[in-house]
């Protein structure tokens, strides 16, 4: 009986395999966001051959998608497992970035050195005089992790080490600089609505309406022409955001989307694709000029990661042209980008989990 049932087993083991050598083979995983593995060519290393060979039969394996699926479902529905690395599960419903450097930055076992805060101080305050030699308003914004504002949905059973996070420390800094460094995470967590998504790790565009507001309120000499407190906020229900594709429950787990902006404007905008001399661009970050038909003449330029991509419904109605440049300046490159521009403002924005990643040192003297 036991030969019986070994040889049950390797019969559905090989069968898999034969069937996963004859299916038609994928290329990419739009669940998983990621290159598949194809058939290995023959390699003098025996070693790396056969690893290859076994990161194809794994990703084209027969039925792969449709197992690893069943998996996540029952995972999630009857465990409340997460079976991918980078969503963590909360409570009530909200999920957070679950790799290694999120977790131990929520838990604050990392600290600025005085030397690190005093290069970040010196730099926003360059900045500020850069811009101010022009009669440019610069404001730098850093984006709350979504941790941050929403601990009460963090998984409990993960602690805090330390009080100070990162983010407290540079504010702490900053208190007696020449730069007022706004803190966003009182306001965006005292909201009526939420400020960020459920699913995602972004904030949601009543997140980034908060900070536009306060972007505007400091161009001192700045009329927008469309004021901000003018937006209408809907109800609409959207598949869940980038926290569950790894799940692959996009079909089953729904974001209630609030906060999708609505104004009664008839201005309409061009966007389209430029290059910068000097600033390296990727598939995915590029550098998107958007030139709209209001009655204004004045250039907004942002500097952003991917939260600032949700400044869009708020700033375009309010400038003739809005540059969305994906890039942590230095000095030097914030001084190219005035010259090449002459812009009336310019928003420098940064999520707080990459506030250890300092911009390039300058070596310019501006």
């Amino acid at each position: 009986m036991k030969k019986i049932n070994i040889f049950l087993f390797l019969c559905v083991c090989f069968s898999h395999i034969i069937f996963s050598f004859f299916s038609q083979h994928k290329s990419i995983s739009l669940n998983e966001n990621r290159v598949l593995a194809d058939i290995p060519e023959i390699k003098a290393d025996y070693v790396d051959y056969f690893d290859a060979w076994k990161s194809y039969i794994n990703d084209q394996f027969f039925l792969r998608e449709k197992l690893l699926f069943s998996y996540s479902y029952m995972s999630y529905f009857l465990f409340n497992k997460s079976i991918s690395q980078n969503c963590l599960i909360g409570r009530d419903g909200w999920f957070f970035l679950g790799d290694d450097s999120s977790r131990k930055y929520f838990m604050n076992t990392d600290s600025f050195s005085s030397s690190e805060l005093l290069e970040w101080k010196n730099h926003l305050e360059r900045k500020k005089v850069l811009a101010s030699k022009f009669d440019i308003p610069y404001v730098f914004i850093i984006s709350p992790n979504k941790e941050t504002v929403y601990p009460e949905f963090y998984p409990e059973h993960i602690k805090k080490i330390n009080k100070s996070s990162l983010l407290d420390q540079l504010h702490a800094f900053m208190s007696n600089s020449s730069y007022n460094l706004f803190n966003f995470t009182d306001i965006l967590a005292n909201q009526k609505i939420p400020t960020y998504f459920k699913t995602d790790h972004h904030w949601n565009e009543y997140g980034a309406y908060i900070a536009a507001s306060y972007a505007i309120k400091t161009f001192n000499s700045f009329k927008p022409l469309y004021k901000l407190h003018s937006y209408n906020f809907k109800n609409k229900i959207m598949p869940g955001g980038d926290l569950i594709n790894g799940l692959k429950l996009n079909k089953y787990i729904s974001e209630n989307y609030f906060y999708y902006p609505v104004i009664n404007t008839n201005v309409s905008c061009q966007e389209e694709i430029i290059e910068i001399p000097g600033i390296i661009r990727t598939k995915n970050h590029q550098t998107i000029e958007r030139v709209c038909d209001n009655e204004s003449d004045k250039t907004l330029i942002i500097f952003q990661d991917s939260f600032g991509l949700y400044f869009k419904s708020f700033f375009d109605k309010n400038f003739k042209k809005v540059i969305y440049i994906w890039d942590y300046p230095s000095i030097s490159t914030m001084n190219l980008i005035i010259e090449l521009f002459s812009p009336s403002a310019i928003i420098e924005q940064r999520v707080e989990r990459h506030l250890k990643s300092f911009p390039p040192t300058d070596v310019s003297g501006l």
